[in-house]
Formats: C-alpha cells, sequence, structure tokens
C-alpha cells in the first residue's frame, strides 16, 4: 500500500502548501497514511517527482474528469442561452473572439446547467 492517498482535487483553497504560490484554481488533495495528515498542494507540485507522492495517474485522471464535466456544463449552458433567445456578438477587443450579448442571461444559464 502506497504511504500517500490521492483523496481528490477541488477549489476549496487557492494555495500550495508546498511552495506557497497563491491564486490556485484547483489544489489537489492528499492525505498521508502513516500520519494521517491532509494537505493540499498545486497540481505542478502534487506531481513533481520530487515530492514522492507517485499519484501522478490518478491525479491526472481526476483532472480530465473535472475538464470533460466542466466542457459538458458549457455546452449545456451555450444549448440553454441559445434557446433562450441569447446571442452571441464580436468582441471588440479581441477582433474573430465573441462574447454573449446578454451577460446576465448567460450567467443564469450555466447557474442551471
Amino acid at each position: 500500500m502506497s504511504r500517500f492517498k490521492f483523496l481528490g482535487i477541488n477549489d476549496d483553497k487557492s494555495h500550495c502548501e508546498c511552495c506557497g504560490k497563491q491564486g490556485l484554481k484547483r489544489v489537489v488533495w492528499i492525505e498521508d497514511c502513516e500520519t494521517n495528515e491532509i494537505r493540499h498542494f498545486g497540481t505542478t507540485c502534487a506531481m513533481a517527482p520530487a515530492k514522492g507522492f507517485t499519484l501522478d495517474l490518478e491525479i491526472k485522471a481526476e483532472m480530465r474528469r473535472l475538464d470533460e464535466v466542466q466542457k459538458s456544463r458549457f455546452a449545456r449552458a451555450y444549448q440553454a442561452y441559445r434557446q433562450k433567445g441569447g446571442r452571441c456578438v464580436a468582441n471588440p477587443d479581441k477582433p474573430g473572439y465573441f462574447i454573449h450579448a446578454d451577460p446576465d442571461l448567460w450567467k443564469d444559464c450555466l447557474a442551471a446547467a
């Protein structure tokens, strides 16, 4: 049995306990099975070979799963936005990019998705 156990990835914290980096969008929760201590790390620190966690496969699989969940959520929100009459218009600040013409409707659709 491995000394370290992968518990999950979320955004409950926004800093890494290893390197101290702030403003992280997601952190990896790892339990030390010998001390029962649970700590959170940024994804880079959690997968660094020097740390010795050897949880790369679990972390990468969970990151892929979370990305798919987010893509699916955005697709459902976009479909609902279009069904409710929402339009996308050219972004005046970034040529070639589009923005939602009704940001409030988009936020409602995203929250419901």
